[in-house]
């Protein structure tokens, strides 16, 4: 197939302490006769840094897919994400900051006053990344620990 490839982000899990991309290398290889491309980026476990820090690191590589993935033969119009266990939780923590990121951003141009809204206080700073929640195509989380 020589046109764009949809593409699969996959974090992988490892209890936040021994995630490492390589164990995404099955996921890639079931799927690269089906013409997906996968991309398995790798992000910093503790005690080396925090989940905040996790958090960024998996946003900066999702940003990275976005501006890069053409140049690897991927479509950046079909893109998901997908999570196992930790490598869920973190990017169901990042899809989650980057909607409340988009919904803070267009509620100054409708007029919303959210500063006053409970949801809101204690906030973290936003994203450092450029591309918008809707523009990932999906989200697959499995065996994750979502509360």
């Amino acid at each position: 197939n020589k046109g764009k490839k949809p593409v699969v982000i996959f974090l992988t899990g490892g209890a936040w302490i021994i995630g490492y991309r390589m164990w995404g290398t099955l996921l890639g290889r079931a799927l690269a006769p089906f013409g997906i491309l996968v991309i398995v980026p790798d992000y910093r476990n503790f005690p080396a840094v925090n989940i905040s820090q996790m958090v960024d690191d998996v946003d900066k590589s999702i940003d990275w897919v976005f501006n890069n993935v053409e140049e690897y033969g991927g479509d950046k119009e079909k893109i998901i994400l997908v999570g196992q266990s930790a490598g869920a939780h973190i990017g169901g923590v990042v899809v989650a900051r980057k909607v409340r990121d988009w919904i803070r951003m267009k509620s100054v141009g409708l007029g919303w006053d959210i500063q006053n809204c409970n949801h809101f206080s204690n906030e973290l700073p936003p994203l450092a990344s450029t591309y918008q929640p809707f523009d990932l195509k999906g989200f697959i989380s499995t065996s994750a620990p979502h509360n």
